[in-house]
């Protein structure tokens, strides 16, 4: 079976030309935030597998180079900060004595993160290329 990295070692060199790397962060974003929604208001037993199908997609969105590092950091200090801000919303719906029934609001709040991360996305852009150009210097005579 093919690892992660190397899905991503081998499909991201053919997808970002044929789609720019901030469009495909968006479209990452937009597929992490349908199948958390997915997960949390789960119907019947089949569709959290089915929501685990969409989240392959995910894969794309770790970043290769320069940006990685940051992108890490950034997915390390979310890791730490979740679980203090999930744990006792998750425990607060799955108690006896919950404000309304719905197993799956802490998630639902998860996918409502994800969608502003999705909206935040879509208006970023590249910047343009950086373009170098000789100055001739005029000043100097040759002989």
């Amino acid at each position: 079976m093919l690892d992660f990295e190397l899905l991503q070692l081998i499909l991201m060199p053919i997808l970002t030309p044929l789609v720019e790397e901030e469009k495909l962060l968006s479209i990452v974003l937009f597929f992490n935030f349908v199948h958390i929604i997915l997960y949390g208001i789960a119907w019947t037993p089949w569709v959290p597998y089915a929501a685990a199908m969409i989240s392959l997609v995910v894969i794309f969105a770790m970043p290769c180079g320069k940006a990685q590092g940051y992108v890490t950091g950034i997915c390390s200090f979310d890791n730490i900060i979740s679980p203090l801000a999930f744990s006792p919303l998750a425990a607060l719906f799955l108690s006896n004595n919950e404000p309304f029934h719905f197993p799956g609001f802490s998630i639902m709040c998860s996918g409502l993160a994800a969608m502003i991360a999705f909206i935040q996305s879509i208006p970023i852009r590249a910047n343009p290329p950086f373009t170098t150009c000789a100055v001739e210097n005029s000043d100097t005579l040759e002989p």
